[in-house]
């Protein structure tokens, strides 16, 4: 780990990659990044920048090498081949616990909030909120020019996840009658929406078979 740390203060991390440095970056690194990228993306939060990514790879990864220390200690494993055992340390229970945290994480936050410890959601925004787990749904965006647009917000829809562009692509838009409710046109619209004319946005979820 500290070793990762002085490469980053004192040269290129391109430095890391070399021969005689490859096999411990790849132990430092490799699990770490594994358990932020998986569980990151079963959560559907966006990845931190590079120099973030880096220091939660090698946290990551320092917490893990001890997790897996502690359990070899209290109960070792059967001898398999280094081939083996590296895949396993390396990929497979990294990517595990990234699974099994991200499946629990709800119940993981309470717990530690009943502890008095609020942990900090991975998701940064409410627009990533709204969009981050998104099911195909109907929406109804309201212009700050006062009009509205509808449409179905599905597959093929998209929702810009960079801060500095919260753009809207709907893939499908809908017309709008007194008489008729939505009305979907003889030809298919899509409509490109520019953040700065948004001024909110209504989700509304289709109705289940039995309802």
């Amino acid at each position: 780990m500290w070793r990762i740390c002085r490469a980053w203060r004192e040269g290129p991390l391109i430095d890391l990659i070399e021969p005689e440095n490859f096999d411990f970056a790849l132990k430092a690194l490799l699990p770490g990044f594994i358990i932020v990228y998986v569980y990151l993306s079963r959560k559907k939060a966006p990845l931190p920048a590079t120099s973030k990514l880096i220091i939660a790879s090698v946290v990551g990864s320092f917490l893990y090498d001890l997790l897996l220390r502690a359990i070899l200690y209290f109960s070792p494993l059967p001898s398999v081949p280094q081939a083996v055992a590296d895949g396993l340390n390396l990929a497979f229970w990294p990517l595990f616990i990234a699974l099994l945290s991200a499946a629990f994480s709800e119940r993981i936050r309470k717990i530690f909030s009943v502890l008095g410890f609020h942990l900090r959601s991975e998701i940064p925004s409410a627009w990533d909120f709204a969009f981050s787990d998104r099911k195909a749904c109907w929406v109804i965006v309201h212009l700050k020019n006062g009009e509205k647009i509808r449409g179905e917000f599905s597959g093929n829809s998209l929702a810009s996840s960079t801060p500095q562009e919260r753009d809207l692509y709907i893939d499908v838009t809908y017309d709008y009658s007194l008489y008729g409710g939505w009305v979907k046109p003889k030809r298919k619209t899509s409509v490109f929406i520019s953040a700065s004319t948004i001024e909110s946005i209504e989700f509304i979820e289709p109705r289940e078979e039995n309802e």
